[in-house]
């Protein structure tokens, strides 16, 4: 398997790719209908820069952890720690932590916690039966004796993917079909991190497409008041947007290895 902290540097720039094909996205959607758009009056800088006062704390956190696993001074898990004690940190330092606050935070900590170790606990026993079948290398060897291009496999696996993403969540199908397909990836020739990068925005175009959507239902859960037709339409321009994105890094594989590659040499 691919080292976590390599993975975690890998999503940054496609990150940032990806939100500034989401701006110019909805950019071009008000540039045809204003009235998609709040009508608020045009603020003057000052103004601006004074509202980026409010989100300064999630910068430092980010360029704490991800700074720190970037130049190796913390683990990912040390990160991830300091994370979560510049949170708790923050919080207090703002006043927006109480004591029915953090007694909810711990509550849902444990929960997601307790799921989490499940899913864990479920992948580790599968993981030692594909093992013991060795049907990770008999479908490997199988796929590769196959009259097919890398590039043929690979956008099978992918659209394998997408149609998983539509039905399953996330997590599960990681957990199901990582043991079996990452072997595969790099017999094929592939980036381990770059086909990471590429399987999570798969799964992701799966998870807000209809018919099914599981993360448009999550949005509409929390969004009582917003009828779920209005959230599918708002995501399909979103949803055009991740698939111009995922076509970018398929196509140029070194923005994703770009920042992972540095981090091997320093």
């Amino acid at each position: 398997m691919e080292p976590i902290g390599a993975l975690l540097i890998a999503g940054i720039i496609p990150g940032i790719l990806q939100v500034a094909l989401f701006m110019l996205t909805i950019y071009i959607l008000i540039k045809r209908d204003p009235t998609l758009a709040p009508v608020r009056g045009k603020a003057p800088l000052q103004k601006k820069i004074q509202s980026l006062g409010q989100v300064w704390p999630f910068l430092v956190l980010f360029v704490m952890s991800i700074g720190g696993i970037y130049f190796g001074v913390f683990t990912p898990t040390e990160g991830a720690a300091a994370g979560a004690m510049g949170a708790l940190i923050f919080a207090l330092i703002t006043r927006r932590l109480n004591w029915h606050k953090l007694m909810l935070s711990l509550d849902e900590s444990v929960r997601l916690t307790a799921m989490i170790f499940l899913i864990l606990i479920g992948a580790n026993l599968f993981s030692q039966f594909l093992s013991v079948s060795r049907l990770p290398v008999q479908i490997t060897s199988f796929v590769t004796q196959l009259d097919l291009s890398p590039f043929v496999i690979l956008l099978l696996i992918l659209v394998i993917y997408f149609i998983l993403g539509l039905f399953i969540e996330g997590i599960a199908i990681f957990v199901l079909t990582l043991p079996i397909v990452h072997p595969l990836i790099i017999q094929l020739g592939y980036d381990g991190i770059w086909f990471g990068v590429i399987m999570v925005m798969v799964l992701n175009i799966g998870l807000i497409t209809p018919p099914l959507g599981i993360s448009v239902y999550i949005i509409s859960g929390v969004a009582k008041d917003v009828p779920i037709e209005t959230i599918f339409r708002g995501a399909i321009p979103m949803l055009l947007a991740m698939i111009v994105c995922t076509l970018i890094l398929a196509i140029f594989p070194d923005i994703v290895t770009f920042l992972p590659d540095l981090m091997r040499k320093n």
